[in-house]
């Protein structure tokens, strides 16, 4: 899925079918907000663009074929693995920023 803009845009509870899946938010200047289910089954890259982005992994974890670039702006990320036997961690970060 790719999208673009300059508005803010928040998909909630995005779950994706295929094995391997991309959100491209690179074009975007507005703010992605983007929460992402099913992912300790498929893999999930997101993209964040200019904006200050958040993508949240939740059911499923945030596993070593699952990654999120924030891009430019403040971006940060969610895990939730409030719904697994046992936490699942291992992807791959870049252009986060630190929580203060």
């Amino acid at each position: 899925m790719t999208v673009a803009g300059d508005q803010d845009l928040t998909l909630g509870a995005q779950g994706f079918a295929a094995a391997t899946n991309t959100l491209d938010a690179s074009k975007m200047t507005g703010a992605l907000n983007v929460t992402l289910t099913g992912t300790a089954v498929n893999d999930v890259a997101v993209t964040g663009g200019a904006g200050d982005d958040t993508a949240t992994f939740s059911v499923g974890g945030f596993d070593a074929g699952d990654s999120f670039d924030g891009g430019d702006g403040i971006d940060t990320v969610g895990i939730d693995n409030a719904t697994a036997t046992t936490p699942v961690l291992g992807g791959t970060l870049k252009n986060v920023e630190p929580s203060a």
